[in-house]
């Protein structure tokens, strides 16, 4: 049984999107950590408005969970190490000086690291020490 037509293109498919497939999970909140790594989705965006500061989750497995997640301003995000190895979380955005807006340094298993988002934009970011796994921090203004 054939899913795809013999001349889909699979290469044009991105790795991230597949795996999606498979966490996808509508309907909740912001990211929150779970037991379960099934549950969680690839893509998070707050539904709700909060009054004040939120602080939201990504997992970092072999992947960043979710890998693209929409915040607000004074909002921060938490990177928890869930893989057996050591991973970090590094800003591709530099400052004026050249540095990353923001850098966690190694993270050992279960180790984590946060960071508060105090402007608007768009923050792509990697893990260094394995440069295929990337995400995205979109911050938006407060309502």
């Amino acid at each position: 049984m054939r899913r795809f037509p013999v001349n889909f293109p699979m290469k044009r498919i991105p790795f991230f999107l597949v795996i999606g497939l498979f966490l996808i999970n509508p309907g909740e909140g912001p990211a929150q950590q779970t037991g379960n790594k099934a549950e969680q989705t690839q893509t998070k965006e707050n539904t709700a408005t909060p009054s004040g500061p939120v602080v939201h989750d990504v997992s970092i497995l072999h992947v960043f969970l979710p890998q693209v997640l929409t915040i607000y301003v004074g909002d921060s995000v938490r990177w928890t190490n869930n893989h057996g190895i050591e991973h970090n979380v590094k800003s591709e955005a530099k400052t004026g000086e050249g540095v990353s807006v923001f850098v966690s340094g190694q993270l050992m298993p279960n180790n984590t690291y946060i960071t508060q988002f105090n402007k608007p934009g768009v923050y792509e970011y990697v893990c260094a020490v394995h440069p295929a796994m990337n995400g995205i921090i979109i911050v938006k203004p407060r309502p």
